[in-house]
């Protein structure tokens, strides 16, 4: 070993300095998660029956379409002035292709069955960990606004074919 000691030497000391080196060379990027549990009815079906019956799965496909519009990132790009260095040369087409891309939407569940989806995660991905933050909480409030108004739509729409039926 003491012979050879140069050559387990000099290769760890080349690793080290490389790993240095690497570590200031590429940029920092923070990911923001917030879980959102999906509650089902608390009352028993024998007192109540549910007035809303949509599959849960399809919900959220519903919700992520509507969060995800062209129209939703925009807004959030703008007034939280994301991308300022892309957006002189990129076009606000380009810019929510970008977001997109670093939003994260998966389900959470106890198995592949659409009645184990018992909450879901939303993240999002960026270089300013405060703005990281904001963005994914902004985009988990706006996941809970969808939710409660299809629930206040469909609410109302039993609602009303009830009072139309009598």
């Amino acid at each position: 070993a003491k012979k050879r000691r140069w050559w387990l030497l000099a290769p760890t000391v080349v690793v080290a300095l490389g790993a240095c080196v690497a570590s200031m060379v590429v940029p920092n990027r923070y990911e923001s998660e917030a879980t959102i549990l999906v509650e089902h009815q608390q009352v028993p079906e024998r007192y109540v029956t549910p007035n809303s019956t949509s599959d849960i799965r399809e919900a959220l496909l519903i919700m992520t379409e509507a969060i995800l519009s062209r129209t939703q990132l925009l807004q959030i790009i703008n007034e939280d002035g994301l991308y300022p260095n892309d957006r002189k040369r990129l076009d606000p087409e380009e810019l929510v292709d970008l977001m997109r891309s670093k939003v994260s939407i998966q389900p959470i569940g106890k198995g592949a069955a659409t009645e184990n989806l018992n909450a879901f995660k939303v993240s999002f991905t960026g270089a300013d960990p405060h703005l990281v933050q904001e963005v994914t909480s902004r985009l988990t409030t706006l996941f809970i606004q969808e939710n409660l108004k299809s629930r206040e739509q469909q609410s109302a729409g039993t609602t009303d074919f009830l009072a139309e039926q009598l």
